[in-house]
């Protein structure tokens, strides 16, 4: 790959501007010109302790390559991972920033759904999973970005019962 944890945070740095905000599509740009894969690059240092701050940078770098088509199936369910690692830290925004840049794609879509059955609603280890996972599966239904197996949608239907909020039932 060729490129270490500090080359990383030069690069972001180089990025920064006075305001302290990072042009992550600069950014994303320069590691495309530098490296034949940025997600590549990027996906080995998410969730990283030494990378402080930054990791919000690289979920959005992550999700401006999602949007632009530049993510593999495999990367966007690593990225998935990976943001659950980092759950206890994250803001529930950025699973739902993540969510709908991926359900309008068609090559992360089935990655999402994927996500959605095998860890959400298997493992029901991040706060609000519920939610998420209607979330996601609601934004691939409006985008029609994949098809949604009958097997997930009963499950769905199932969770959907076991709801003990009932204003939050009702929404479901």
């Amino acid at each position: 790959m060729g490129i270490d944890t500090v080359a990383l945070m030069e690069l972001f740095t180089r990025h920064r501007d006075k305001s302290g905000r990072v042009d992550t599509f600069a950014l994303a740009s320069e590691l495309g010109e530098k490296h034949q894969d940025p997600a590549q690059v990027l996906e080995q240092f998410l969730g990283l302790p030494d990378t402080g701050d930054w990791r919000y940078c690289e979920l959005d770098i992550m999700r401006k390559l999602a949007e632009q088509g530049q993510l593999s199936r495999d990367q966007a369910l690593k990225f998935l991972e990976k943001m659950c690692l980092l759950s206890s830290r994250l803001d529930a925004d950025e699973f739902y920033d993540t969510i709908y840049v991926m359900a309008r794609s068609e090559k992360t879509a089935p990655a999402l759904l994927e996500f959605v059955e095998d860890h959400l609603l298997a493992k029901h280890d991040i706060r609000d999973w519920r939610w998420l996972a209607f979330t996601a599966v609601g934004e691939v239904a409006r985008k029609k970005t994949a098809d949604i197996p009958e097997r997930l949608m009963q499950t769905l239907r199932n969770e959907a019962e076991k709801e003990e909020d009932h204003g939050r039932k009702r929404q479901l």
